[in-house]
């Protein structure tokens, strides 16, 4: 009865070593398998760690190259807060600006725009790239440290932080002097070649119209004085030989004024002075007008010292010609003349032409030196419009201007007025 009990109790005890060797063995076993896990993941920590260093590594270089590329990069660039003031620039903004990076920094770009008008319209552009979000570009007047101004494109983008916050605007600036330029005298060019053929267009239609009139009289003279000899009538004869002439000189008139333009606008035309007495020479300009406009009476005045002066010949004669031949007609027949040279204490020379003729409408005075230009009262009498805008360019020439005092249908007044008119 009591081995029974105590077989019980043995039994008892051998299970429960049993379940014990079998936790110890189940604990030893999930500790293993942790053991495993922990190393596995530190395994796993040490890929990453090594991968997290490559990224940095590459993320560094990566910066270093971004850095180098801003730094030594040949455009300008700024970066600015939203306020416009540069918190950063590479070298070639240095260079643009010729100040330093410490002088520059902190500062308003704005301070760097040549004028008023100019800042204020950078400070729309600011706000059209931050409100708007997109690119924008403006031309301004950009001041270097020197004083010198050049002209600028500014070209400017937002960039925005992870939140799509505002983070700073990337500014560069490109100096385009040279590329206005060119466009200007590009836009010169065909400025010029436009006016080129225009003037040609205007010169075969007057040259038609005025050669045609002169022309046409010199026939009809011509066939007239070989009808008049067989009848013996000198008076009309004679007559027809001052048409002839009258034509002659018109002809000349037209051609003097076309070389001349036509020479001026091709460069060609120089100063060439020499000495000469200018009472003398105008007095012989006076002699040859008067043999084609003898129904006018010309006085002639001279104030000053007669001495000789220091002027190209060739153009003194073609701007009084000019001057002489258009108070002639625009004067009423027999009307008077009056001619003035004066030699100034300081050397300028002088020239007035007066005439009491129709005079030169209020309204057309802008206008009276341009090309082609015929003053509304002018219409019906001939010309070619061109005599008093060669007058000026010629003037330019040799050192002269030219002005005038009219009234409507009670004469006009032209003034030479040429500087240092005597041999130095």
């Amino acid at each position: 009865m009591f081995s029974g009990k105590n077989d019980k109790v043995g039994s008892s005890n051998n299970n429960e070593s049993e379940n014990k060797s079998k936790r110890l063995k189940s604990k030893k076993i999930l500790q293993a398998d942790t053991q495993i896990e922990i190393e596995a993941q530190k395994i796993e920590l040490d890929m990453q760690n090594d991968e997290l260093i490559s990224i940095r590594k590459q993320l560094i270089k990566i910066n270093e190259e971004y850095f180098d590329f801003f730094k030594h990069a040949p455009t300008s660039y700024f970066v600015l807060d939203k306020h416009g003031v540069i918190l950063n620039v590479n070298d070639s903004a240095i260079e643009l600006l010729r100040k330093s990076k410490k002088q520059i920094l902190g500062t308003h770009l704005s301070l760097f725009i040549n004028s008023k008008s100019h800042q204020d319209a950078f400070y729309l552009h600011r706000n059209f790239v931050i409100d708007g979000g997109k690119n924008h570009r403006l031309e301004c007047d950009i001041k270097k440290s020197d004083g010198t101004v050049f002209n600028g494109l500014i070209q400017s983008s937002l960039v925005k932080d992870e939140g799509d916050d505002f983070k700073y605007i990337i500014t560069t600036i490109i100096d385009i002097t040279s590329r206005e330029i060119r466009r200007d005298l590009l836009e010169y060019a065909l400025n010029k070649e436009k006016e080129l053929n225009e003037l040609k267009s205007q010169f075969i239609s007057i040259a038609s119209h005025e050669f045609r009139t002169p022309l046409s009289t010199i026939l009809m003279s011509t066939e007239l004085i070989e009808k008049y000899n067989l009848l013996g009538d000198e008076k009309k004869k004679e007559n027809h030989f001052k048409k002839i002439k009258n034509s002659v000189s018109r002809i000349k008139e037209i051609l003097v004024d076309f070389m001349s333009a036509t020479e001026i606008e091709n460069g060609i035309v120089e100063n060439n002075p020499t000495e000469f007495n200018l009472s003398e020479y105008i007095e012989s300009i006076i002699k040859e007008t008067k043999s084609f406009y003898s129904i006018h009476s010309i006085k002639y005045n001279h104030l000053g010292e007669n001495i000789d002066v220091f002027l190209d010949k060739k153009i003194v004669k073609t701007c009084l010609n000019n001057l002489i031949i258009n108070a002639h007609k625009y004067s009423p027949n027999g009307g008077e003349i009056k001619i003035v040279s004066e030699i100034k204490k300081n050397g300028n020379i002088l020239f007035k032409v007066i005439d009491k003729g129709i005079g030169i409408p209020k309204k057309d005075e802008l206008h009276i030196f341009e090309n082609f230009f015929r003053a509304k009262n002018a219409i019906n009498t001939k010309g070619t419009g061109i005599g008093l805008n060669i007058t000026r360019k010629l003037l330019f020439i040799i050192g002269g201007d030219i002005s005038f005092i009219s009234k409507e249908n009670k004469g006009s007044t032209f003034i030479i007025n040429i500087k240092n008119g005597l041999k130095k």
